[in-house]
């Protein structure tokens, strides 16, 4: 059985927190412990920056049983206790908007920086390097057409990242005056093709 969906976005929300926070080395015997990791998973984790090796355990962790979640959370009250009560709390979160009749991912505006602000290319620019190959899917859920789409990858045969730069800057001029931080936040934030870390840098610390 893999992890449950209030799980999978609990981790989600949670990864902002994690990538400013986590330690990952020193949380790793403990998950060892536990019989979390398998000896594939170990060799991945010991590759990358402190965040890619946050961003690689979360995936992880995500492909993992549903128990996985709990001994992910016993492992960070014995090295971060402070993370762990953020899990719970996110979890707590999903599970009431889920009971209430779906999941409204929604980032308030007291934890963005400049919520009201429009989005600048530069905003668009490092969104774009962080999207990934379902950037379509992306753009659909942001309410472009499919020939909308096509347009952005005619225009831009070679580099995907100028094609979903460019997707998201027709998102832009599409929204106008709409198309400010909190509002494609939001937006990001309400599809599972769209990793978090894509929009930390807009968030408050």
């Amino acid at each position: 059985m893999s992890m449950s969906q209030v799980h999978r976005k609990a981790l989600d929300r949670s990864l902002v927190e994690l990538c400013r926070d986590l330690h990952v080395d020193d949380i790793l015997i403990h998950l060892i412990s536990k019989d979390v990791l398998t000896d594939e998973d170990q060799e991945r984790l010991e590759i990358g920056t402190r965040t890619e090796k946050v961003k690689k355990l979360v995936n992880i962790l995500k492909r993992k049983r549903d128990e996985t979640f709990d001994k992910f959370v016993e492992s960070l009250e014995e090295t971060q206790d402070f993370l762990a009560e953020s899990l719970r709390s996110h979890k707590s979160d999903v599970e009431e908007q889920l009971a209430a009749g779906g999941d409204r991912s929604s980032i308030p505006d007291e934890r963005i920086n400049q919520p009201e602000a429009l989005v600048t290319d530069q905003d668009l620019n490092k969104i774009a390097g962080e999207i990934g190959p379902e950037w379509k899917k992306v753009g659909l859920s942001l309410g472009l057409s499919k020939t909308q789409l096509f347009q952005c990858e005619a225009d831009n045969p070679n580099a995907v990242h100028d094609k979903i730069f460019a997707m998201l800057h027709k998102w832009k001029r599409k929204e106008q005056h709409n198309a400010t931080r909190s509002v494609l936040i939001n937006k990001l934030a309400a599809t599972d093709s769209v990793d978090p870390s894509a929009f930390e840098f807009m968030l408050k610390t």
